[in-house]
């Protein structure tokens, strides 16, 4: 073959593949487009919900969950926008662990729904029965007489952070449980369940 051939070879064969790796890249900016909508929209719908302003009026703590969750939508989006382009360009090699792991993650995604749903409310709850703790005894001036006489840390706070993890602990086993967390579980179980005879 002399070197003319070789050369109407490669551009042959850059020819056939020049299409695909457009269309590729097409699909890649695509979705990339579709995951920054997609983002901005879950944002704005989250705003006009109010959620992280209802968050922070019922526990007065500061998150960003409009975000968190905008973000993740956006993560979702830009892998499966990644696959479809190794797709396009036949690298089954490369995109069938990615399509295996996000099968995986779709169907684990309802025990890590319902996990993050138990962790939210504990989280609420845990946080609202703190504030309530603390404010209650810090209106009662037993707080201020207390920390006077003992020279310490309010007692409000001590009390309040010990309410907060007692709620989380309450709630630990059903989070466990929901993400099929079994090795995790049996003690955890124990624990509470030890705890509780004392209360």
């Amino acid at each position: 073959m002399n070197f003319g051939q070789l050369m109407e070879s490669i551009i042959s064969d850059i020819g056939l593949y020049v299409p695909t790796v457009i269309g590729a890249l097409a699909i890649l900016l695509l979705g990339w487009i579709v995951a920054v909508v997609l983002r901005a929209a879950t944002r704005r719908v989250l705003k006009a919900a109010g959620l992280n302003r209802r968050l922070q009026s019922g526990t007065e703590a500061a998150a960003d969950l409009e975000g968190l969750v905008a973000r993740g939508v956006f993560y979702v989006v830009l892998l499966l926008a990644f696959i479809a382009f190794l797709n396009a360009l036949d690298l089954s090699m490369v995109s069938q662990p990615l399509q295996d792991l996000v099968s995986a993650f779709l169907a684990f995604l309802p025990n890590l729904i319902g996990a993050a749903v138990l962790a939210f409310v504990a989280w609420i709850v845990a946080t609202i029965l703190r504030t309530v703790t603390v404010h209650a005894l810090r209106s009662s001036g037993l707080d201020e007489r207390l920390t006077a006489a003992a020279d310490m840390r309010p007692v409000s706070e001590s009390l309040g952070q010990a309410a907060y993890g007692l709620v989380l602990l309450l709630f630990l086993p059903a989070i466990l449980g929901a993400l099929r967390l079994d090795g995790l579980l049996t003690p955890v179980q124990s624990l509470v369940a030890e705890l509780l005879q004392y209360l």
